[in-house]
């Protein structure tokens, strides 16, 4: 997306922090977006995501803030769904016993790759205009996780 309003408007990246946070400059944000490798500037002077997905690799403090937004929305609508709070919210999840590692490594691949997808299409529908309600004052979370461990139940990687 274009770095400047002058250039790309109200699909810039500057207009979308101003439209995020007053507070915060978008210059700060770009800079600190640099530093974290989650963005970078190209020839045409725009701004290009350099991960699939946000994932903090530098510092504490921005890890446990990720941490804190996915686990937090994950109980909240687990919550919410036990407690019967409104709509229900879409929580899911297989799960499976006596399979070897060759197996379990094989799904792992596969729910990355599957997870991927969904969460780039969801980010790409996200980021494109597609409404012309003027409260947008909204946000999601959607995430996937994979998780495997013995069947004695010691933690794995």
């Amino acid at each position: 997306m274009p770095r400047l309003a002058s250039n790309g408007g109200d699909r810039s990246f500057e207009s979308l922090v101003a439209s995020v946070s007053r507070d915060i400059r978008p210059r700060s944000v770009l800079d600190e977006w640099i530093r974290l490798g989650v963005v970078r500037i190209n020839e045409a002077d725009q701004v290009e995501l350099q991960e699939q997905a946000f994932i903090p690799r530098h510092g504490e403090a921005e890890k446990l803030a990720y941490y804190g937004l996915n686990l937090g929305d994950h109980i909240t609508a687990a919550t919410d769904n036990v407690l019967e709070v409104g709509r229900p919210w879409f929580e899911r999840s297989v799960h499976h016993q006596g399979l070897s590692e060759g197996e379990v490594e094989a799904l792992r691949e596969k729910a990355a790759a599957l997870g991927m997808t969904l969460l780039q299409d969801l980010h790409q529908q996200a980021s494109s205009p597609h409404c012309d309600e003027q409260v947008k004052d909204r946000r999601f979370t959607c995430g996937v996780y994979f998780y495997s461990a013995p069947e004695d139940g010691e933690a794995s990687q």
